[in-house]
């Protein structure tokens, strides 16, 4: 994930100056890998340091979640964040100017359609 996506997504969610929270999106999940550097390595972006948590409530919960869209984690506190009716997930992402925005926001069916979703489903 690069640091200028999660700053355009920050931005327009008004979120810039806040601290960003690291998850791991898969078991056995290498804090040291080169996307989570990129990301504690950019100024711009607050973020805890180098560990990388790994809280599902914290992901639920969060004012705003950034996923990726082939992680069954991602896609699992996606379909949990529409079900409790929060706003600011972006999983399945698509540019629109400057700007990255959800196409799912308007219907999440999708992240439960089989034919669409396929193995990502889980």
């Amino acid at each position: 994930m690069k640091p200028e996506y999660v700053k355009a997504i920050l931005k327009s969610v008004n979120l810039s100056d806040k601290q960003v929270f690291l998850g791991k999106t898969q078991e056995n999940g290498d804090p040291n890998r080169d996307e989570v550097k990129r990301l504690v390595n950019d100024a711009s972006i607050q973020t805890q340091g180098k560990d990388v948590a790994n809280d599902l409530f914290m992901a639920v919960l969060a004012d705003c979640f950034i996923g990726y869209p082939s992680s069954h984690y991602s896609l699992m506190v996606a379909r949990m964040r529409y079900a409790l009716g929060m706003e600011n997930t972006f999983v399945l992402t698509k540019k629109a100017g400057d700007s990255w925005v959800s196409y799912v926001n308007d219907d999440h069916s999708v992240l439960h359609d089989p034919k669409k979703m396929g193995l990502w489903l889980g």
